[in-house]
């Protein structure tokens, strides 16, 4: 990771770092221990640089198992030293009231709250998980290409969101070059003569921005 920073910190494209991506918490004596690594992490990083630091939520979010997935306990795994430090997490849903999305949302708020650490959307979509048989006869939970779909009104609804809770940043899950099977994905094409051409994905997510945060985008289109 050093070697990292030193390679790319100086680019003004570099905003930060991530330094784990979802940690996996099977025990509830692990939200600490993932603290303590954060905290290593962030202070062996902070010798070379002073961009942000992204720590990141936990993996499974199961809000009602054995292991806590609690803000108290989420909160446990921000690094002892928060000077430009936030916290990643990710939104695959409409966060409409009493719905697990929104109790989800809360949770990360809550934990972003008690860590004192702005609260960042890695990755937010609308996409819709089904439970399939893979090939070792097992249960998966996989993303049903047929059933995952964001309108503008759902886009707007989970932009205005996030402005009201004064998150620090988002990011849209996923950008693709390439075609998907999961049709929000594909913001940008080709058409017949191969040129490359922007989806109507992308439109629903810029006109998003544009609605909730016109501020911000009438001041880039005139600089």
């Amino acid at each position: 990771m050093k070697k990292i920073v030193t390679t790319v910190d100086a680019h003004p494209s570099t905003l930060g770092y991530e330094i784990l991506s979802e940690p996996q918490v099977h025990n509830i004596d692990q939200w600490e221990k993932i603290g303590n690594f954060n905290t290593f992490i962030t202070n062996e990083l902070r010798t070379l640089t002073q961009k942000t630091i992204a720590y990141s939520m936990n993996i499974p979010v199961d809000l009602k198992g054995p292991i806590g997935v609690n803000p108290e306990n989420l909160a446990k795994m921000a690094p002892a030293d928060k000077t430009n430090v936030i916290f990643k997490v990710s939104l695959y849903g409409i966060p409409s009231p009493n719905t697990y999305q929104e109790d989800r949302l809360d949770i990360f708020i809550q934990a972003g709250q008690l860590a004192e650490v702005p609260l960042y959307i890695g990755e937010w979509n609308n996409v819709v998980r089904e439970k399939t048989i893979n090939e070792e006869g097992e249960v998966a939970i996989q993303i049903s290409p047929e059933l995952s779909n964001i309108n503008q009104n759902e886009a707007n609804f989970i932009v205005k969101r996030f402005k009201d809770v004064n998150v620090w940043g988002m990011a849209y899950w996923q950008w693709r070059i390439d075609t998907h099977e999961i049709a929000t994905y594909n913001l940008i094409g080709t058409d017949v003569t191969g040129a490359l051409q922007t989806t109507n994905y992308f439109d629903i997510l810029k006109n998003a921005y544009s609605s909730v945060y016109p501020e911000i985008t009438s001041r880039n289109s005139t600089s």
